[in-house]
């Protein structure tokens, strides 16, 4: 007896694993990174970058182990706190500014999530 061959329908298929050439990604990472004041939107890092917005955000999953999002949010944090640090002058608002946040609020509220600490207490903490 033939058993009969068993085939998914279309839908539940699996897709052949694709891969995100890595100068497509890093490409994307140079664009966050030199528009660091800026929020970007993952379409317009995706067209410039060459990619889908699909496969942009699973490379960034891929390569750095974060979305797109949170790997622009560190980039921008990054550098407020090199200018926490290096600007003691420089109020956290403008700071804040500078990094693409048009509230201090806003800005106070993402540094907190990630370092625990209020951008002034960060500053204050590690000015000793």
């Amino acid at each position: 007896m033939n058993t009969p061959l068993l085939f998914l329908p279309a839908s539940q298929e699996k897709e052949p694993a694709r891969s995100i050439p890595d100068h497509r990604i890093l490409t994307a990472k140079k664009i966050i990174e030199e528009n660091r004041c800026h929020k970007l939107l993952v379409r317009d890092v995706a067209r410039q970058s060459g990619l889908t917005m699909r496969d942009l955000q699973k490379g960034f999953k891929q390569m750095e182990g974060m979305t797109m999002n949170k790997y622009q949010t560190f980039v921008r944090m990054k550098r407020a706190v090199e200018l926490l640090l290096q600007e003691n002058k420089l109020s956290v608002y403008k700071i804040g500014l500078q990094i693409g946040f048009d509230e201090e609020s806003s800005f106070t509220a993402a540094f907190k999530k990630i370092f625990q600490l209020t951008p002034f207490q960060y500053r204050k903490k590690h000015l000793k």
